[in-house]
C-alpha cells in the first residue's frame, strides 16, 4: 500500500513519525526562497555529518565485515535487529555454520538461534570457520580493513555477549525478537566500539521498555524506551564530541489491542532540521491510497531550522507522478508560507535508481 511507503519516508525524516505541534508567528517563518535554500543546505549538512560517521574506522570496519559475510545493509539490520522477520538471511557458508533459525522455535534461549564460538576468517576458502566452540559468546576474528585483507592480517574482532531473544507468537506466526546483546568491536587490539542493547516486547511484538547505549569515539548514543499499558515514551541522543547530531523526545499511544501505533508526538531533530507535530499512523494506514485529505487530516507536522529557530514549512501529502514508471501516488512535500511546495524525495535526491 502506498501509504506504508510514505510512512517509511516519515520514519527517515521524522523518527518514528514525528511530532508536537508548535504555533509560530510570521516573523518566525522563512520566506519561500530562503526556506528552500535552508532545506537544501540542511540536506548537505546532514549528509556530510553522516558521511563522516560512516567513514570512521569502526564503521568502515563493520562494513567490511559485512562484505566478508556477503551481507548487504538490509541483511545486516536483520541480523542485528530483526532476525525473525528475515529467516532466509542465511546465505553464505560462514553464516550457515553460525545461524540456525526456525519459525517453529518456541523458546528464547540463545542456543536456539546461534552456536557460540570463536569464528575466524579463512583467507584460503573465503569464509568464517569455527576455531573454538568452548566459549559462552560469539566472536568474529577478521581483517579489519581492505589493507589488512590484502596483507592477510587478522587485526579486527567483533564479540557478541549475553545474546538473548524473546519469542512472540502472533496469529500462529513466530516472531523472534532480539532482547539483549552486548557488543564489542576492536581494531589492532584497541576497543573502538561498545554497544549495549536491552528490550522487552508485548505479546504483539511491540516494544514496552528498553535501552541502547553506544560509545564509538568521538560519537556516543543513548536511547531509552518505557511505557505501561497503551502509553509509551522514548528519548534518543546521538552526539559527536558533545554536539547533537540526532535527538528525539517522543510520546505515543498504542491501539487498545497493542498491535499498532495510534498516535505519536514530540519532537525529532536531525541537525539542523527539527520536526514538530503529531501523526496518527493507524488512521493514516487506513486511508485509501489516493485520499490526500484523509492522509493530511492525520498528520500535523512542522519543519524548522533548529539552529536559527525559524520555521521552514509544513509537511503534507501531494500526488506525485513517477517520471520513470509513469505511476501517480502520494508523497510527502514541504509546503512553504505562500502555499508552494517541494517533494522531499526530490529535495534530498531520494529517487530510487534502477
Amino acid at each position: 500500500m502506498k501509504t506504508l511507503k510514505n510512512i517509511a519516508v516519515l520514519v527517515l525524516f521524522a523518527g518514528f513519525f514525528g511530532l508536537t505541534f508548535t504555533a509560530c508567528e510570521k516573523d518566525d517563518t522563512f520566506d519561500p526562497e530562503d526556506a528552500k535554500t535552508e532545506l537544501l543546505n540542511a540536506g548537505d549538512e546532514i549528509m556530510g555529518n553522516m558521511a563522516l560517521m560512516m567513514g570512521s574506522p569502526p564503521m568502515e570496519s563493520l562494513m567490511f565485515l559485512m562484505e566478508l559475510m556477503e551481507m548487504d545493509i538490509v541483511m545486516f539490520k536483520s541480523f542485528m535487529g530483526s532476525i525473525a522477520r528475515e529467516p532466509h538471511l542465511v546465505a553464505t557458508p560462514g553464516l550457515n555454520q553460525i545461524l540456525h533459525i526456525s519459525r517453529e522455535v518456541v523458546s528464547a534461549k540463545q542456543d536456539d538461534f546461534f552456536d557460540n564460538g570463536v569464528y575466524q576468517y579463512n583467507f584460503d576458502f573465503g569464509y568464517f570457520e569455527l576455531i573454538d566452540p568452548n566459549v559462552p559468546y560469539i566472536k568474529f576474528i577478521y581483517p579489519a580493513t581492505y589493507e589488512a585483507y590484502a596483507a592477510q592480517q587478522l587485526n579486527g574482532s567483533l564479540t557478541i555477549e549475553n545474546l538473548d531473544f524473546q519469542v512472540v507468537v502472533i496469529d500462529g506466526d513466530t516472531e523472534i525478537m532480539p532482547s539483549r546483546a552486548d557488543i564489542t568491536k576492536t581494531i589492532d587490539d584497541e576497543v573502538v566500539l561498545t554497544l549495549n542493547y536491552q528490550f522487552t516486547f508485548n505479546d504483539q511484538g511491540m516494544p514496552v521498555n528498553g535501552s541502547i547505549s553506544m560509545n564509538m569515539p568521538p560519537y556516543s548514543m543513548n536511547m531509552t524506551f518505557s511505557g505501561s499499558n497503551q502509553d509509551f515514551s522514548t528519548t534518543m541522543n546521538l552526539s559527536q564530541n558533545g554536539t547533537v547530531l540526532i535527538r528525539a523526545d517522543l510520546t505515543g499511544t498504542y491501539t487498545p489491542d497493542n498491535e499498532y501505533l495510534q498516535v505519536i508526538q514530540g519532537d525529532f531533530q536531525i541537525t539542523p532540521l527539527l520536526f514538530k507535530g503529531k501523526i496518527y499512523p493507524e488512521n493514516m494506514d487506513n486511508c485509501d491510497w489516493d485520499d490526500l485529505q484523509c492522509m493530511n487530516n492525520n498528520i500535523d507536522m512542522e519543519l524548522w531550522q533548529s539552529k536559527k529557530n525559524k520555521k521552514i514549512g509544513d509537511l503534507e501529502f501531494r500526488m506525485y507522478l513517477d517520471p520513470y514508471w509513469g505511476d501517480e501516488y502520494p508523497e510527502l512535500v514541504v509546503v512553504y508560507s505562500d502555499g508552494t511546495y517541494d517533494y522531499l524525495l526530490e529535495l534530498f535526491d531520494m529517487e530510487f535508481d534502477l
